[in-house]
């Protein structure tokens, strides 16, 4: 499953990520509990099928992936599936839903004191009550995010959150304090290469400079 995640991250071809995935779950037929294995199998999938945007697919597998995980007593295990589903709700604008797995992700994470996953599950949370109109709650969650992210020495994740936080300052009028955060932003992807999130920042700065 490791391996199929690396695969997308690389090449982003569906038909080799699938089949790694389907060789995975072969493998973990034959060991003597293979729960785990196949939660995280179906966490992968979920993944797979939101990046290419087969959003009832990605549903299907993230929704057979949490009751695999509530069964092998594995805290990250579980987070990382309630998260993976929430994720697909967020996708769908079903930010009530969303929020509800995020909130199990985030106890999860807390109780395995995994601060990375604890950030990551934060800006999830931020970019929902973006979603839903309560930018303050949004900024919040967000900062809360930042903030740890800042702590790990995470700069490019912790820059993927500055984008969220100010498309939030944007929504509330705070459009100076957005600009400036997004041009820091954009020259860290810019100096990484990372054409897509540059294009990303560019894209909110030409929102921001139209200023509602």
């Amino acid at each position: 499953d490791s391996v199929a995640e690396c695969r997308w991250h690389r090449s982003g071809t569906q038909d080799e990520c699938s089949t790694l995935l389907d060789e995975a779950e072969q493998v973990a037929d034959k060991l003597a509990d293979p729960t785990m294995h196949k939660a995280m199998i179906e966490h992968y999938r979920s993944r797979m099928f939101r990046l290419f945007k087969q959003p009832d697919d990605a549903l299907a597998a993230a929704s057979r992936a949490i009751p695999l995980a509530q069964s092998c007593n594995s805290p990250r295990v579980l987070g990382l599936c309630e998260n993976a589903l929430g994720n697909v709700y967020r996708s769908q604008r079903r930010s009530n839903e969303a929020l509800a797995h995020f909130d199990v992700a985030a106890d999860c994470f807390e109780r395995e004191g995994d601060l990375e996953m604890q950030a990551i599950v934060l800006r999830n949370q931020g970019r929902c009550y973006e979603q839903k109109g309560e930018s303050g709650r949004a900024i919040e969650a967000l900062e809360k995010s930042i903030e740890l992210l800042r702590q790990l020495h995470l700069y490019v994740e912790c820059a993927e959150a500055a984008l969220d936080h100010a498309t939030a300052l944007h929504t509330l009028g705070e459009n100076d304090e957005a600009e400036a955060e997004v041009q820091e932003a954009r020259e860290l992807f810019s100096s990484l290469g990372a054409v897509a999130r540059v294009r990303d920042a560019e894209e909110l700065l030409s929102r921001i400079a139209r200023r509602p």
